[in-house]
């Protein structure tokens, strides 16, 4: 992205992006909850702590959904979260308190990245998603095309594979076809003329 990247990440708590302002990052709601899941399923003490913070992180979920359902401005969600903000700032510090070391851990880390759980509402005129869904959807081919076939055997063959599905998944993004502009391109290129771009043209 480089130093100089001016816009949001919504990430699954890689420490990649760490380096960029907290409000620059969203961590993804689902993937904090699939944790949250595995905490509430401990025994004891710190199973009872991860249902409690389970049940409010799906709550700020629903109310996400409202807001976007209903149209309400972003001051209506901000009014509707407080409250679930404030209870899982205090469910995590009971947790980052607690004896279970790895419980402790997690509450420990989440809370320094807390702020980053509430960028898609803190940050005005910019629609910033909770999750990172979307994006997981455009790798989803890519992943199973790994699978299938074992990676590449070269960097010849890197290049190809990176440059043929991010014009795939361009395209697609675009409702456009794939095999009409890979015709354009291979024209283009045999009369040795620039590929065309795969972004379409504005109106």
């Amino acid at each position: 992205m480089g130093e100089e990247f001016g816009g949001f990440v919504v990430s699954d708590r890689y420490v990649g992006y760490h380096w960029l302002d907290v409000l620059q990052q969203q961590l993804c709601w689902c993937h904090v909850i699939r944790q949250l899941v595995e905490v509430s399923e401990r025994e004891g003490a710190p199973g009872k702590l991860g249902k409690k913070l389970l049940k409010a992180a799906r709550e700020v979920i629903k109310v996400h959904h409202r807001y976007l359902q209903d149209d309400h401005d972003l001051d209506w969600l901000r009014e509707q979260l407080a409250p679930l903000r404030e209870r899982i700032g205090e469910l995590l510090g009971q947790g980052a308190r607690g004896q279970h070391q790895k419980t402790a851990n997690f509450c420990s880390g989440l809370l320094q990245e807390s702020d980053a759980l509430w960028t898609f509402c803190d940050v005005a005129d910019i629609d910033i998603p909770v999750t990172n869904n979307a994006a997981e959807r455009a790798l989803r081919h890519a992943v199973l095309l790994r699978r299938i076939q074992g990676g590449t055997q070269s960097e010849q063959g890197n290049r190809w594979v990176e440059r043929i599905l991010s014009i795939r998944e361009t395209l697609r993004l675009q409702d456009r076809p794939v095999l009409d502009y890979l015709i354009d391109a291979a024209t283009a290129a045999r009369a040795g003329q620039p590929a065309p771009s795969p972004l379409a043209a504005g109106p």
